[in-house]
């Protein structure tokens, strides 16, 4: 019998995902039988799931539609009745649904299914751009009528308790990161500059951020902009986007001159490599749950410039590990780049610092407890076997 059936939208590359794809090994490896359900198979993050042995299953979609807006709305109706089948037919001991239209799907399927319990995990802010007409609404009524809602952030807590989830439902979990891959790095730093042709010279910004409009790209490149032209810098930008986003950002870099200067890498498989062989993290979005790049910065004992917004307040701290500045402040972002362009000392001082915080705050073993410990919690009895 599956103990938590895991209900996510795909594992393709994002935050969610690859939180997922750490955490699901690490519970399986401590004996929970384990499943995942994906709207759409294949993906990056699927690979280490599966060679941890979770079978992955994916959602059948029956016919198909020529409006494009109704094909999405009766998809999500056929893949709302397969989960409720599914959930009757070989019930799991707990559903757990991760994003929006997850949420909703599963609660909707909780409730066809007469099934219970449902866990559900909000990983955004509640600003966050809409998918579908009405989606937050629904949102909120998946995650009032939820057993139990993790938020990964204070501010995440926060918003859902102004949305009315009641406080004896709601449990904190920080991301965790494990910090073995960023250790193995450690002795590659020169070969992976090589690899990138990163000159020995350059400080190096890196950015973990899939290219989306709120990830705040334009304001890095236009802070980036009024960088002193002498010192010797490079941006490298870490993360997948669509096409003509991707080309408004580099049309954008041609225009401001840095072209030379900006890497677009796209999506990496080995980003604890590629940030061993950088020397600060910058994180410039206008809105965050919480982001898994500061974490991955940290672990990398690099210096952080984030924005002051959701969950970045509770990963980074003001002149100890990092720095904070407003979203959307190219000039202010500047200014804190050219500080640790310009500090060595600081760039060392902030980035063991952070090492130090991510070992002892945000490790993958605290955040696999704590699933752990609200799972039990719900099966009522300290054993999940039975």
């Amino acid at each position: 019998m599956t103990d938590v059936l895991v209900f996510v939208g795909s594992l393709a590359v994002g935050g969610t995902e690859r939180h997922l794809s750490q955490v699901l090994p690490a519970l399986a490896k401590r004996g929970w039988a384990l499943k995942v359900v994906v709207f759409s198979g294949g993906g990056a993050f699927a690979e280490p799931i599966e060679a941890a042995g979770i079978p992955i299953e994916v959602l059948p979609r029956g016919f198909s539609v020529p409006v494009p807006k109704l094909r999405g709305v009766l998809a999500l109706m056929q893949q709302t009745r397969a989960l409720a089948v599914g959930l009757r037919r070989r019930p799991p001991r707990i559903l757990h649904c991760f994003l929006p239209t997850c949420c909703i799907v599963g609660g909707l399927a909780g409730r066809m299914a007469g099934f219970s319990p449902v866990v559900m995990s909000r990983r955004s802010q509640a600003v966050r751009p809409s998918s579908f007409p009405g989606d937050k609404w629904m949102e909120g009524w998946a995650l009032r009528h939820a057993n139990l809602v993790f938020g990964h952030s204070s501010r995440v807590i926060d918003e859902l308790k102004a949305e009315g989830i009641a406080n004896t439902k709601l449990r904190l979990n920080h991301n965790g990161i494990d910090l073995e891959a960023f250790d193995d790095a450690a002795g590659e730093r020169e070969g992976t500059r090589r690899a990138e042709q990163w000159h020995p010279d350059e400080i190096v910004f890196a950015t973990v951020a899939n290219l989306i409009p709120y990830k705040g790209h334009v304001d890095l490149l236009q802070a980036f902009a009024r960088l002193a032209g002498n010192l010797p810098w490079r941006l490298a930008l870490v993360g997948q986007g669509r096409p003509a986003f991707t080309q408004q950002l580099r049309e954008l870099s041609q225009r401001l001159g840095l072209a030379e200067r900006v890497d677009f890498l796209g999506g990496r498989a080995d980003v604890p490599r590629l940030l061993k062989a950088a020397d600060a993290g910058i994180l410039a979005s206008h809105q965050e749950g919480f982001p898994n790049a500061i974490l991955e910065y940290m672990a990398a004992s690099l210096p952080v410039i984030a924005t002051a917004t959701g969950g970045n307040f509770d990963a980074v701290c003001e002149d100890q590990t990092g720095l904070l500045i407003p979203p959307a402040a190219p000039e202010l972002l500047a200014q804190a780049a050219t500080l640790l362009l310009n500090d060595p000392l600081l760039r060392k001082r902030l980035g063991q610092a952070g090492r130090r915080r991510v070992e002892s705050t945000f490790s993958l073993d605290a955040c696999v407890d704590r699933y752990e410990d609200a799972y039990r919690g719900l099966l009522g009895n300290g054993h999940h076997h039975g």
